[in-house]
This record gives structure tokens, C-alpha cells and sequence, in this order.
């Protein structure tokens, strides 16, 4: 492998792990912050719903700027405008803590973190496309796994530690600076990630315009080829899957009154059963193939919700509903985002990733 392609996924690694700090403390606890800012229950289910058509919408835009502008380029910049909507979102709490703004704190959160998550997803298709060229084809599934392992691993720590310091500042009547203090960290990080980006090699190709094709297109084909089908079956997964799940954290702390300690506790150990089994399932998929592994953890993902029917013990939790959730999801997404890369020519994958994630995210709406 080329020298400046093993430093580049190297970096990959480093930048993947920023990026997990911020996922920690800020993408973790973006919910209980809509509470906090007294978000109804219908504003929190439009804080799912939003990000999931606009934010997946504006991938269709970013698939068109691969074909005008070198990927790295598109990838920095989405990411760095990332890290800046954090600022703003932690300024709506500093807003609210001198009564700056009056019952309108949780819409505007909803709009913001609807920017936020249109700046990422911008870039999601050219970073998708430009790993996948660096990657090679037979080691996907090992790279892909060790890599999410380790970002879950720092995803799960920072998490964990975001609760005792949020529970700490609630005790001591100072929540919302805890909040704000998580999403500077989680800007920090962001910057650093987009710093990292920039130390990554870049074949310093366009994609070429022949290979595009529209969204009328795709869906008029869809149903007569093998990609095609697959986005379909996952739009279906995701519309199923976001009946409940925006409102498990509402649930949890609504509802049973969790500490937002055995509230995180609950949320990462869906994390702990992904790390655990995550290789496993990258030796599957590429052994047996990725359709395998998707007709396998699909399975296991629709009982999920089921298990939260007959208990609310932590423990239950934990280690009934959460090693299901955990075990399941971790071989579904790995063996989706490695699906698209076995199913898609190079100069077709930012587009098609693009369509893949719009029907996805019409299916969360």
C-alpha cells in the first residue's frame, strides 16, 4: 500500500475519534438539552424528523459539488461549519440563562441543529466517495470495523463522563452551563477534526459528469436493479425504526426519571455489545458478503422495541434490550455502508450514497 495512503488512514483513525469526542458530548445530549429548554414532545420529535429530510436532503447538493470541486475541499469545509453551529447552539443556552429569549429557545434549537446537521451531511457523499477510493476493496471490513471500534470506544467514554459532569452541575443548580460547557468541547473537537482532514492525502480527482444521473432518474430505475432495491429496504428500516426512536430519551428521563448517569449507562451500553461483536461482524460480511449480514442483525433490530416492553430496570436495560440493539445495529450498518461501496462503480458512489441517505431520511421524516 502507498506510503501516503497508510499515513492518510492513520489520520482517518485520529480524525474519527475527534469527531467521537464530539459525538460524546454534544450529539449525545442534544436531547436532554431540548428538554431542558422545555421542548415538548412534539418538538422533539421534529428535532429528529427535520434533521433526517433536510439534513439528508442536502446531500443530493453535496453530490453535485464532487463533480466541481475536489472532494478534501468539500469535506473540510462541511466539517468546519459543523464545529460553528455548536457555537451557536451553545449561545441559544447562554440566551436562556439571562432570560434572553422566552418559549421560543426550543424551536430555534431545532432549526440550528437542522444547519448543523445540513453542513455535515453536505460533505457526507465526497467523504464516503474518497474512502472508498483509499480503502482497498478486500480490507473494508476489517479497516471499517477497527475504525468504528475505536471511535466507539472514545464515543462511549466521553458519554459516560459528559453524565457524571452533567449530574454534578444539576446538583449544584448549574445544568445549563454544563450543557454549554459540553458543546465548547464539542466544537473544540470538531476544529480539530477539520484540522485532521487536512493532513489527508487526496488524489485530487473530480468525479466525472458522465456518471451523473438525477433523483427522478434513480427512483424511476430503483425498482429493476439490485442498488436500487437496497435503498428502498433501508428508507423501510428507517421509517419502522423512528416510530420510537426519538422518544427513548424522552422515556427514560420523562417518563422514569432516570439521573442522567444511568440515562447515558443505558444509551452507551447499546455501544459496549457493538464494540464487542463489531469484528466479528466485519469477518462475516467479508466472508460471506454484506447482504448476509444484513438479512442476519435486520432480525435482531425489529425485536429491539419489543424488549422495552416488559421492564424498566436499568439492568433489564441494559443487558436484555441494549445487547440486542448493540449486537443488531453494529452488523446492520457496517454491512450497509460496505453494501454501497461493493454495489456502486468509484464515479457513481457520492451520488448514489447521496440518494441512498435521501430515501433514508424521508423514511425518519
Amino acid at each position: 500500500m502507498d506510503e501516503k495512503i497508510k499515513k492518510t488512514l492513520s489520520y482517518s483513525i485520529k480524525e474519527g475519534s475527534s469527531t467521537a469526542v464530539m459525538s460524546g458530548a454534544g450529539e449525545s445530549y442534544i436531547v436532554p438539552y431540548a428538554l431542558a429548554l422545555n421542548a415538548s414532545n412534539a418538538q422533539i420529535g421534529f428535532l429528529s424528523s427535520f434533521v433526517g429530510l433536510f439534513g439528508t436532503a442536502s446531500q443530493i447538493f453535496g453530490s453535485k459539488l464532487v463533480y466541481t470541486y475536489k472532494k478534501k475541499k468539500i469535506v473540510v469545509l462541511g466539517v468546519f461549519l459543523q464545529a460553528t453551529m455548536w457555537l451557536f447552539i451553545l449561545g441559544l443556552g447562554l440566551l436562556s440563562l439571562f432570560n434572553l429569549i422566552n418559549g421560543t429557545a426550543a424551536s430555534i434549537l431545532i432549526f440550528l441543529y437542522t444547519l448543523y446537521a445540513i453542513a455535515g451531511n453536505v460533505s457526507g457523499p465526497a467523504w464516503f466517495a474518497w474512502m472508498g477510493d483509499l480503502v482497498p476493496e478486500k480490507k473494508r471490513g476489517d479497516y471499517f470495523s477497527r475504525r468504528n471500534r475505536i471511535i466507539g470506544i472514545i464515543s462511549m467514554s466521553v458519554t459516560f463522563l459528559s453524565a457524571l459532569f452533567l449530574d454534578y452541575t444539576k446538583e449544584i443548580g448549574l445544568l445549563m452551563w454544563g450543557f454549554i460547557i459540553l458543546f465548547g468541547i464539542a466544537s473544540i473537537a470538531r476544529y480539530i477534526s477539520s484540522y485532521l482532514l487536512t493532513k489527508h492525502y487526496d488524489f485530487g480527482n473530480k468525479s466525472e459528469r458522465e456518471s451523473y444521473f438525477s433523483f427522478f432518474r434513480f427512483l424511476k430505475k430503483a425498482p429493476y436493479n439490485n442498488f436500487g432495491k437496497f435503498v428502498f429496504y433501508i428508507g423501510l428500516i428507517n421509517f419502522a425504526t423512528s416510530f420510537a426512536g426519538p422518544f427513548f430519551a424522552v422515556y427514560m428521563l420523562n417518563e422514569l426519571h432516570f439521573s442522567y448517569l444511568t440515562f447515558t449507562l443505558v444509551n452507551i451500553s447499546a455501544g459496549v455489545f457493538t464494540f464487542l461483536t463489531i469484528s466479528f461482524w466485519g469477518r462475516i460480511g467479508d466472508n460471506y458478503g454484506n447482504r448476509q449480514l444484513l438479512r442476519i442483525c435486520a432480525l435482531l433490530i425489529a425485536i429491539t422495541p419489543i424488549l422495552w416492553i416488559f421492564s424498566s430496570n436499568p439492568w433489564y436495560l441494559i443487558f436484555i434490550a441494549q445487547m440486542v440493539s448493540g449486537i443488531g445495529w453494529a452488523g446492520f450498518n457496517l454491512g450497509a455502508s460496505n453494501f454501497i461501496y461493493d454495489a456502486v462503480t468509484p464515479q457513481r458512489r457520492a451520488i448514489c450514497v447521496a440518494y441512498y441517505t435521501m430515501i433514508a431520511g424521508i423514511g425518519v421524516f
